[in-house]
């Protein structure tokens, strides 16, 4: 994979993935490249070539689902802390061979509740930016974002409100200086239980 950036500058970027066909890409967006219009060029072994029009910038939020698509069940960890100080840790999804769904996180004012969730393109942001999230229509605190360990990976961590309890299945997104992300889909199940 070849990206050429807005001053004519090729460079190689890294491929993490390929989908069956060529169907789906991830890759890491070299971060020398120059600000703006770029090209990126796929070259296939078979020396063919496909080539798309895209902008680097420092932001572009976006999070991970279950699906791979971007558009179902979020992707991530949920942190519990309860009152006698043991934590419970789950994924907000799971995936059969029916296929991916959100799993209910049961909410009370008596445990604190987090979610980590994953993600890619605001390790740029910085310490001062402006980072907002919902859930459905409610703003959530962030408690923090950046790097995760994986090449290419970003995490964004948000405080769950108990008083979201029985929501259900819901959508999240969130936005770095007015830059939104893609929506995910997660569920703030019952009041107080049944938890994971």
């Amino acid at each position: 994979m070849r990206i050429t950036d807005s001053r004519g500058v090729s460079r190689l970027a890294q491929l993490l993935y390929t989908g069956a066909g060529w169907a789906s890409l991830n890759f890491i967006v070299p971060t020398e490249l120059s600000r703006g219009p770029a090209q990126i060029e796929i070259v296939r072994t078979d020396g063919s070539r496909s080539a798309a029009q895209t902008i680097i910038a420092d932001v572009a939020p976006g999070l991970f689902t279950a699906t791979y698509d971007g558009r179902g069940p979020a992707a991530g960890e949920v942190i519990q802390k309860f009152p006698d100080g043991h934590e419970k840790t789950f994924s907000p999804s799971e995936c059969t061979a029916d296929g991916c769904r959100t799993v209910p996180i049961p909410l009370s004012p008596r445990i604190s509740t987090t979610a980590r969730l994953a993600g890619t393109g605001f390790r740029f942001a910085g310490q001062t930016a402006d980072i907002r999230a919902w859930i459905g229509a409610v703003p959530v605190r962030v408690l923090s974002h950046g790097p995760a360990d994986a090449p290419g990976t970003d995490q964004l961590t948000i405080a769950i409100p108990s008083g979201l309890a029985g929501t259900g299945e819901t959508d999240l997104l969130f936005a770095v200086n007015g830059a939104l992300s893609n929506v995910v889909r997660i569920n703030c199940g019952q009041f107080g239980g049944p938890f994971p």
